[in-house]
């Protein structure tokens, strides 16, 4: 049975994405990149102790983009981005 590093049973679901670093349990996660229309554009495996680590790491790439942050099967949470897109492709915003 695996372990976390504070010596409590995992659960099922999170056996198989536990990973030994350097003697402390971490769990993996994945930030997706949304464009404008919830695309994902790109992703990030992030390697963290817990949920609330993991949240704070994704929370810090929603500059430009939005962020969604999973485990597994399951959306933790959606991190918006402070910057507003352009709805339309190909016009200037500038003039």
């Amino acid at each position: 049975m695996w372990m976390a590093g504070d010596g409590a049973p995992l659960p099922p679901r999170e056996w198989y994405c536990f990973r030994r670093l350097g003697g402390v349990g971490m769990l993996h996660y994945r930030a997706y990149l949304l464009d404008k229309h919830s695309h994902v554009i790109s992703a990030a495996n992030l390697y963290c102790a817990d949920e609330q680590a993991a949240r704070e790491r994704a929370e810090q790439l929603a500059d430009v983009n939005d962020v969604e942050l999973w485990q597994l099967d399951r959306r933790i949470a959606i991190f918006k981005s402070g910057v507003a897109l352009p709805k339309t492709i190909g016009v200037r915003t500038d003039v």
